[in-house]
C-alpha cells in the first residue's frame, strides 16, 4: 500500500538540480506546478526513475514554479531572501503537515525547540519525539526551515542532510540577520 502511494506520487513529477550551493547540489522537484520536494543529494535519496529532470534553460514559463523556486533560493545563499513564496503541496500525515505548518512560522535567523514546536501546536511536552520524527521526514527542506529546530540544551539535534549542512544554514541566517541589523543601526544614527 505504502508503495503504491509512493508510486502515485512520483508520477508527473518534474525536478532540477541546483548544483554548488552553499549545501552542495539542491534537488527541488515539483508537481502541478507546486514543490513537492527540495533536498541535498548528500542525504540518502535517490532521485526516482520515473521523476523527469529538467534544464532551467528548457523552461519557458516564467510563472513555473522551478523557475521561482531556483531564483528564490539562490537569492537565500547569497543572504538576500529570508522568506519563501513558493506554493508547496506535499504528501504527510495530518500530523506532520501540521508540524511542517508551525516550521514555517519560525522567523529567519531564530531557532525554536522541538519542545517548543511541540508546545505551539497544542500537544504539550508529550509528542516532542513525534515532532522529531516529522521535521526529520519534511520533504521541502529551507522553504519549510525544519533547519531552526534544535535540542532544548541548544544542541543541533538532527538534519537528514548533515548536522555540517545545519549548521551551514543557521550560520547564513544568523550572519544575514547580523547584518542587516547593523545596516538599520547605521541608518538610524
Amino acid at each position: 500500500r505504502q508503495e503504491n502511494l509512493q508510486r502515485r506520487m512520483r508520477r508527473g513529477i518534474r525536478y532540477i538540480v541546483l548544483r554548488k550551493t552553499l549545501i552542495g547540489n539542491v534537488v527541488v522537484a515539483e508537481k502541478n506546478n507546486k514543490v513537492c520536494f527540495a533536498n541535498t543529494k548528500e542525504n540518502p535519496f535517490q532521485v526516482p526513475e520515473d521523476w523527469e529532470k529538467v534544464e532551467l534553460s528548457e523552461i519557458e514559463d516564467d510563472e513555473n514554479v522551478l523557475l521561482k523556486a531556483s531564483k528564490q533560493l539562490n537569492e537565500y545563499f547569497d543572504g538576500e531572501r529570508k522568506d519563501f513564496d513558493l506554493p508547496i503541496e506535499v504528501d504527510g500525515t495530518e500530523f506532520q503537515k501540521l508540524v511542517w505548518d508551525q516550521l514555517t512560522k519560525i522567523p529567519y535567523g531564530e531557532t525554536r525547540s522541538y519542545e517548543q514546536v511541540s508546545q505551539a501546536i497544542g500537544k504539550g511536552k508529550k509528542a516532542c519525539r513525534a515532532v522529531g520524527n516529522a521535521n526529520g521526514k519534511n520533504p521541502v527542506l529551507i522553504c519549510v526551515p525544519c533547519h531552526r529546530v534544535i535540542a532544548a540544551n541548544g544542541s543541533l539535534g538532527g538534519f537528514s542532510s548533515g548536522l555540517h549542512n545545519k549548521r551551514k544554514l543557521l550560520d547564513l541566517e544568523q550572519q544575514s540577520k547580523d547584518n542587516r541589523d547593523e545596516k538599520k543601526r547605521k541608518l538610524t544614527k
